[in-house]
């Protein structure tokens, strides 16, 4: 009576247990089974870095520069020039090298093409002056006089008298500057005590001496 619902039942149930043998087998398996091991960790590449070199830094240089501080020369409180010196005539736009003369009372300049006239009823005098460059340059100036120079050995000559603003180092005088042709000289200008009284102390051994290097000669610069 029985045997119909069994083997109704039968199937499913077999089916059952035959699952729960495969799942019991599966987990007894897994408890059986030896426990896997954990993958090993990868080992980072080391690189090994090249040693850095420091940087050189450049070696100081030392740069030496010559200056010249010009310190004019003095002997108390008056002025020292040697036997040349550089002289300015302001208002003719000269600088000449100039002797410097103790032994002549008066200052003289070279001039040529000296020409007397008279202008606003005074007299005048017209001359040329050398500008350095082999050329000459014309100056007009009023007459202030006439002088009469005695030359050892030959007779007096007269000379036009102009007056003219002189300038040697720090010392500058307004005078009267005698005009004369002075070609066989060695120097256009003279410097008379005229310049020379009270303010000059004349070292005879020494040149260009009273003003800055840079205004002096370059031949003479060395010196």
């Amino acid at each position: 009576m029985f045997h119909r619902p069994v083997k109704r039942l039968g199937f499913p149930l077999l089916s059952f247990f035959i699952l729960t043998s495969l799942a019991g087998c599966q987990t007894l398996n897994d408890v059986l089974r030896p426990a896997e091991k954990p993958p090993e960790p990868v080992k980072a590449e080391v690189v090994k870095a090249e040693p850095v070199k420091p940087v050189e830094c450049p070696k100081p240089r030392t740069i030496t520069r010559k200056i010249t501080v010009y310190t004019p020369a003095k002997v108390g409180n008056k002025h020292l020039f040697g036997a040349v010196e550089m002289s300015q005539f302001a208002s003719l736009n000269l600088d000449l090298p100039a002797r410097i003369d103790t032994g002549a009372r008066t200052t003289s300049l070279h001039a040529m093409n000296i020409v007397f006239f008279e202008r606003d009823g005074k007299d005048w005098v017209r001359f040329d002056t050398p500008n350095g460059e082999n050329k000459n340059q014309q100056h007009e100036k009023p007459l202030k006089r006439i002088i009469r120079i005695k030359r050892k050995g030959a007779g007096s000559v007269e000379r036009p008298v102009v007056e003219l603003k002189v300038q040697i180092g720090e010392v500058t005088q307004r005078l009267e500057v005698n005009l004369t042709d002075r070609s066989n000289f060695e120097y256009p200008a003279l410097i008379g005590r005229d310049f020379l009284q009270d303010l000059v102390i004349v070292d005879v051994s020494k040149t260009y001496i009273a003003d800055q290097p840079e205004a002096r000669p370059k031949q003479e610069a060395t010196r």
